[in-house]
């Protein structure tokens, strides 16, 4: 009906397209602020499998929505660590480089145009960023995310802590 409109009148002018919006439920909102106060931090993807676990079924993307309408999605706006001169006059160090130089740490880069390995040290990075907010020390912030955080990258088929992973990669291979 409307192609042949459009056909005849060569405009049509389209009155809310798609499908309705589901509503965002009270009782939704608070199971997701629950979830992602029991694990600070964590995306629409580790809410939804989380409360898969028990039986919710409230998808990534509402989950997202609801997440983005409490000021709770944040975007990654970093600076970066390493500054390349652009001519012979600028090779001062910049702070980052300064601080591995004064400590003697090594800088190893990811190679050139490996996506996976600077997007899993990105993702990394952030979450940590992320989560310092919510504890008090640096352990109690790497005992949450190697024994309680779920991470979704580890195994295809379930998720799984880091600390559970590294069990298993010790059983598989008659421990370490």
């Amino acid at each position: 009906m409307i192609y042949r409109k459009y056909r005849l009148e060569g405009n049509v002018e389209l009155k809310n397209p798609g499908r309705k919006k589901d509503p965002i439920y009270e009782e939704m909102k608070t199971m997701v602020y629950e979830t992602r106060k029991e694990h600070p931090g964590s995306g629409a993807l580790s809410i939804e499998k989380n409360l898969k676990e028990i039986s919710v079924k409230i998808s990534h993307n509402k989950i997202h929505e609801i997440l983005k309408e409490g000021g709770m999605v944040m975007e990654n706006h970093w600076t970066q660590f390493t500054s390349l001169p652009r001519d012979e006059k600028e090779s001062e160090l910049n702070e980052f480089q300064k601080y591995l130089e004064e400590n003697g740490i090594v800088h190893i880069k990811a190679r050139v145009k490996n996506h996976q390995s600077n997007g899993k040290l990105e993702r990394l990075i952030f979450t940590l960023k992320d989560l310092k907010k919510y504890f008090g020390t640096w352990e109690e912030m790497v005992n949450y995310y190697n024994y309680k955080r779920m991470h979704m990258s580890l195994y295809e088929d379930r998720i799984i802590t880091p600390g559970m992973a590294y069990e298993m990669k010790k059983l598989k291979e008659g421990g370490f």
